[in-house]
This record gives structure tokens, sequence and C-alpha cells, in this order.
């Protein structure tokens, strides 16, 4: 009986230690999650029917820039989103400020 008791009161005693350290420990807040922005999803711009049955060179043209720079707003979002998880403490991310996409305007 008397190493039943003293095997309880180890265990008790290594909780409450574990538990006294573990409330110690002081943590930076950390948001749950990024922002709901970077989330959005945006349609890829579609053809329009200039392009499809007039052969116009000048909408295949608009056409093309929309394209490229949705593309390069879906890139924005996730280098935000790297970074995101860069500023939480996630360690050896591709996303320097020198890696970020150039706006290009």
């Amino acid at each position: 009986m008397l190493r039943a008791t003293s095997l309880l009161r180890a265990l008790l005693v290594a909780s409450v230690s574990i538990c006294a350290s573990s409330c110690a420990t002081v943590e930076r807040t950390r948001l749950s999650s990024p922002s709901a922005e970077i989330f959005e999803q945006e349609q890829r711009p579609a053809a329009t029917i200039d392009i499809l049955v007039n052969d116009d060179a000048e909408a295949y043209r608009r056409w093309q820039r929309d394209k490229d720079d949705w593309g390069r707003r879906g890139w924005d979002r996730v280098w935000l989103l790297c970074r995101w998880f860069a500023d939480q403490g996630v360690s050896d991310l591709p996303c320097t400020d020198a890696d970020r996409p150039v706006q290009v305007p």
C-alpha cells in the first residue's frame, strides 16, 4: 500500500510541476489565421466575343493584359500568405522582401 501511495504522490508532483512550468512561459499573441482577403478567389478574365469571332487584335491584347494582372495579383496573395507564416515564426520560407513579386502599374 505504501508503494502505491508513493507512486501516486510522485505522479502528482510531476504533473503539478509540468502544469506550473507551462503556465510560466509567456508567448507572444498570434493570429489564429491569415486575413480572409488573402483567400478571396478571383475569376480568371474570360475572352470576349470580339476575340473569338472578330479576331480583334486590340481586344486580344487587352484580354492578355487582364490575364497578366490577374496572375500578378494571385502571386501577390501567395507572397502575403508566405509572409504571414514567416511572421508567425515559421523559418526557411522563400518570402523575403527581395522575393516579393514586382508590382507593375
